[in-house]
């Protein structure tokens, strides 16, 4: 496994290999690693890389184990 994310990492930030790298955690069932590799590939690439991320996902039939939750601004009633 090592191996396979050394060589991951020179790829990080290709829609392909990170796509195939979230499938393989996810496959594999270590959720908690592949969670942890979005919030990563959040805070490099943004939302916009994400959302083509989820896209990418879910033509494999899969899904983004971090989901962004759109929120409304406060608004003070009065």
């Amino acid at each position: 496994m090592t191996l396979v994310v050394l060589e991951w990492l020179q790829e990080s930030g290709r829609l392909p290999s990170d796509a195939a790298f979230l499938a393989a955690l996810s496959a594999a069932g270590w959720l908690e690693l592949q969670r942890r590799e979005e919030r990563r590939l959040r805070s490099l690439y943004g939302d916009e890389y994400m959302a083509a991320l989820g896209l990418r996902l879910q033509a494999l039939g899969l899904d983004l184990a971090v989901r962004r939750v759109a929120t409304r601004p406060f608004v003070r009633g009065g």
